[in-house]
């Protein structure tokens, strides 16, 4: 069986988006928590579940969830729900009722940076394992302190 999740996503838009879940994910899955999503060809940001489900959109053709960032949701259900009452009083989109109420170190979007871990050492034989557009990605994360996501994807 297919299981979906609808998230809201920290943009100007009216609506929550579905995505598709594998059953290992689904596992640790619940409303609340924050997950990565790709919107759009290219753009990742992290969304809040609202709804679990196994009914797919008619609308469009899914993607899957990137990953989960919580192990613990970071909203309550009612939280949620007060957002999307909010939207509705305030006529406001629901992505934006969720900027407002999440500190900004609660969200990831692709301007975010990037900085290799000081302790990451690659062992000679892996490196040379890996293609050339791997290769300049560790070159370009080890010689800068942090590097924009934006401008890692033009490599």
């Amino acid at each position: 069986m297919a299981y979906y999740v609808d998230v809201i996503l920290p943009l100007n838009i009216p609506n929550t988006y579905t995505y598709s879940v594998n059953e290992e994910l689904l596992e640790e899955l619940s409303v609340g928590k924050r997950v990565v999503v790709q919107f759009g060809s290219k753009k990742f940001y992290s969304a809040i579940v609202c709804n679990i489900h196994n009914n797919p959109p008619k609308e469009y053709v899914t993607k899957p969830i990137e990953y989960i960032l919580d192990e613990q949701p970071c909203v309550l259900e009612y939280q949620i729900q007060f957002w999307f009452w909010l939207s509705d009083y305030y006529i406001s989109n629901i992505g934006n009722v969720m900027n407002a109420a999440l500190p900004a170190g609660l969200k990831i979007e692709s301007i975010s940076n990037i900085q290799i871990n000081n302790d990451f050492a690659i062992d000679k034989d892996v490196f040379d394992n890996l293609n050339e557009k791997e290769k300049k990605v560790i070159d370009i994360l080890s010689s800068k302190k942090k590097i924009k996501i934006s401008d890692l994807e033009k490599i």
